[in-house]
């Protein structure tokens, strides 16, 4: 696993031997960033939750986010994360936070995010209780995209306050792309 775009472009990634670390293929991460761009232009905060490796934030500050929030409640998975950010030289702009990802949603957000991604692991309805939690003001910017990443087989469906701005597919995986309604 690679970053595609940006200052790090090339860089290999490590990717955590832990049974809860799922990566998003290059492919999907290519999809992601291809479609969020019609969007957002310009990601400058990102927030990524059940962040594993880390590879979904670090591509966006690779492309040019000032911060990211990574929150990933495996400390032996962080390791491998901050190991990924230093490879990148990226560790300045982020903040990585050992949490689990619906204790830190429960507190006050640390600032407003344009964009923010979910990819827990698959068929255990975190996506629904995540995006849920999103829904209290303070997370999402005015414009902010909200990006869920499941298995295309999930049953996701996303809260009354969202809009679903366009779905797409890579393999096994399907994307949601999501706006909070005015």
């Amino acid at each position: 696993m690679r970053v595609i775009a940006g200052a790090a472009r090339g860089t290999r990634l490590l990717v955590p031997k832990h049974k809860s670390v799922r990566p998003s293929s290059d492919r999907t991460r290519q999809i992601l960033f291809d479609t969020l761009r019609g969007w957002v232009p310009a990601c400058e905060a990102v927030l990524d939750l059940f962040a594993g490796s880390g590879a979904i934030g670090i591509e966006a500050l690779s492309r040019g986010a000032q911060l990211a929030y990574f929150v990933e409640k495996s400390r032996a998975v962080v390791q491998a994360l901050l190991k990924n950010l230093e490879k990148t030289h990226l560790k300045a702009r982020a903040r990585v936070v050992i949490a689990d990802a619906f204790s830190f949603l429960s507190k006050s957000p640390p600032q407003e995010f344009d964009c923010i991604f979910i990819d827990p692991p698959y068929a255990k309805s975190y996506s629904q209780k995540a995006i849920a939690m999103l829904a209290k003001e303070g997370w999402l910017a005015k414009h902010g995209v909200c990006v869920v990443e499941e298995s295309r087989r999930s049953d996701f469906e996303p809260p009354e306050r969202f809009t679903v701005l366009t779905e797409k597919h890579a393999g096994d995986t399907t994307l949601w792309f999501l706006m909070q309604k005015e």
